[in-house]
C-alpha cells in the first residue's frame, strides 16, 4: 500500500497558490501556501482561524427579487448594513433591523430597481454615501440618526461639459440671465435633453460705465470677468471704495482711496472665478469726481439648465451662470452627464477629491471636484 508522508506546517501566510506553481518547492514561500483554502482566514502571523458564522436577522423585502447588501461605516462603534432593493433601502445595525415606532421595517424610496442594484458603485465620507449608476444621476444617501436617511441627486455646479460641439450649428440665447430661451441653427435638441447644462463660449466686448459725481452715491455696476480698471478725474476731496458683487444685492469692498483736491486713482484689478460686478461708491466732501470704470474684452462661457423641451431646435432654460451677450455662437458644449449622454458609472474619494468615471458616451473619462 502507498505510503503516506506527514510534515508540519507552522505558517498558511503564504495564501492560495496558482495550480502552475504546483512544482515550486523551490520557492521559499512555497512552504507556508495551500492548494485551497475554505472557510478560513489567515492571520498576519500566519495562523488559520475558521471563518465566522452567520444568522438570520430578517427576511428581504421581495424575497423574489434580487438584493445588494452595502456597508455603511461612520466610526468604529456606528456602521449599517444598507439592503438595496427593487426601489428601496432599508438598513441594519447591531444585528438587528432598524424598525420605526410602529415596528414596521424602516425604509425609503430610491430610483433603483432590482435589476439594477447590483450596478451600483458607492464611496462614502462622513454620513454621506455617494452613489453611481449608469442609468441615472449621480446620488447621495445621508443619514442623520437611525430612523432618519435622505436620497438626493448629487449637486454639482457649473459642470461638467463634454469637449466642444465641432459642428457649424449656432445656439443663439434670447436673454443673459433668468429664464430665456435657446434656439439653434439645426434641430439638435431632444426632450432627453430636459434637465441638462449646456455652456455657451461667446466674446463678450469692453462693458463699461461713466460717471460725474458731486455727491454722495454709487456708480452703475458692470458686469464681467479678467482684469477691470478704474481711472478718475477732475478735483474733488472724499473716499471711493471699489466693490463687488455676486448677485447684484450684497457688495464687499475690495479696495479704498482717499483724495483731498490733488489726488486721482489710477487702478486694475482681476477677478477669474466667474462672473462678477463692480461698482465704485463714493463718500463724497467736495469738487466733482468724473469716474470710468470697466472690463476689458474677455470670453465668457455662459451656463445654463435646460427646463423645457419646444421642439428640436427650441428649449426653454434657466440662466446658471451670465450669459453676458445674446449673440449666436458656434463654440457650445453638451453637459457631460444627461439622458443623452448617460452617467457615471463610477465614484470614489482620490487623494480628498470625489471623481466618476465612465459614461457610455465617453467610457475612459474621469471627472474630479476641484482641489
Amino acid at each position: 500500500m502507498p505510503q503516506v508522508y506527514r510534515t508540519i506546517q507552522n505558517s498558511f501566510s503564504g495564501g492560495e497558490f496558482s495550480t502552475i506553481m504546483d512544482a515550486r518547492q523551490d520557492l521559499q514561500k512555497y512552504g507556508t501556501g495551500l492548494a485551497v483554502m475554505k472557510n478560513f482566514y489567515i492571520k498576519p502571523q500566519g495562523a488559520a482561524v475558521n471563518r465566522p458564522g452567520t444568522y438570520f436577522i430578517a427576511e428581504v423585502k421581495d424575497s423574489s427579487k434580487p438584493v445588494k447588501l452595502l456597508p455603511f461605516v461612520f466610526s468604529e462603534s456606528i456602521s449599517y448594513v444598507l439592503e438595496f432593493g427593487d426601489y428601496y433601502v432599508r438598513f441594519y445595525r447591531n444585528g438587528g433591523q432598524i424598525v420605526d415606532s410602529t415596528g414596521t421595517p424602516y425604509e425609503i424610496s430610491t430610483p433603483y430597481s432590482s435589476d439594477e442594484v447590483f450596478a451600483l458603485k458607492t464611496t462614502q465620507s462622513a454620513d454621506v454615501l455617494y452613489i453611481a449608476h449608469p442609468n441615472h444621476k449621480p446620488m447621495t444617501l445621508s443619514r442623520t440618526s437611525d430612523t432618519s436617511w435622505t436620497i438626493a441627486e448629487f449637486s454639482f455646479k457649473l459642470g461638467p461639459f463634454a469637449p466642444m460641439d465641432t459642428s457649424d450649428t449656432t445656439i443663439t440665447p434670447s436673454g443673459t440671465t433668468g429664464n430665456i430661451t435657446l434656439t439653434s441653427s439645426a434641430g439638435i435638441f431632444t426632450a432627453d435633453h430636459v434637465g441638462s447644462l449646456i455652456q455657451l463660449e461667446s466674446f463678450v466686448p469692453a462693458q463699461a460705465t461713466y460717471a460725474s459725481m458731486a455727491a454722495s452715491g454709487s456708480t452703475g455696476t458692470v458686469w464681467g470677468q479678467g482684469t477691470w480698471l478704474l481711472t478718475t478725474h477732475g478735483t474733488w476731496a472724499g473716499r471711493i471704495y471699489v466693490e463687488k458683487t455676486t448677485d447684484g444685492t450684497n457688495y464687499t469692498a475690495l479696495r479704498n482711496f482717499s483724495a483731498n483736491s490733488e489726488y486721482n486713482v489710477d487702478t486694475s484689478g482681476t477677478e477669474n472665478d466667474g462672473i462678477v460686478g463692480i461698482r465704485v461708491r463714493l463718500e463724497f466732501t467736495s469738487g466733482t469726481c468724473n469716474i470710468d470704470l470697466q472690463f476689458e474684452p474677455f470670453t465668457n462661457y455662459g451656463i445654463a439648465k435646460i427646463t423645457g423641451y419646444t421642439d428640436s431646435m427650441h428649449v426653454s432654460a434657466s440662466v446658471q451662470q451670465n450669459m453676458m451677450v445674446t449673440t449666436a455662437t458656434t463654440y457650445w458644449y453638451w453637459g457631460a452627464w444627461n439622458d443623452v449622454r448617460g452617467y457615471p458609472a463610477a465614484v470614489v474619494f482620490f487623494q480628498n477629491r470625489l471623481v466618476f468615471g465612465y459614461t457610455k458616451t465617453e467610457p475612459q473619462t474621469t471627472w474630479a471636484s476641484q482641489t
